[in-house]
């Protein structure tokens, strides 16, 4: 999939992550897409947030990161997360643990 959005779809590497993170997250959790859609969640802050979600932290989660900036994500995933804490991950490692 991120060949294809990369080299297809001339995607950059950041976008394509993106994408592929949020749609992954999506399919669990389908109200993302909704929240997507409605402008109330970005796909850096669901990206960001995807590794954490689970079901009994997803409705918490996803409701902290409503209409929040990136780095005020990484705040709500420590303090919803408390094991997390510092390590939500920097975006460029991130990036390295692409699927």
């Amino acid at each position: 999939m991120y060949v294809f959005c990369v080299r297809a779809k001339h995607m950059s590497e950041d976008v394509a992550f993106k994408r592929i993170r949020a749609a992954r997250a999506a399919r669990r959790y389908p109200v993302i897409l909704r929240e997507i859609a409605q402008g109330r969640l970005h796909l850096t802050g669901v990206a960001l947030l995807s590794k954490y979600l689970k079901p009994g932290n997803a409705r918490e989660l996803l409701a902290a990161a409503v209409h929040k900036s990136r780095g005020r994500n990484r705040e709500a995933a420590g303090r919803t997360i408390p094991a997390a804490g510092s390590a939500v991950p920097d975006h460029a490692a991130a990036d390295a643990r692409i699927d």
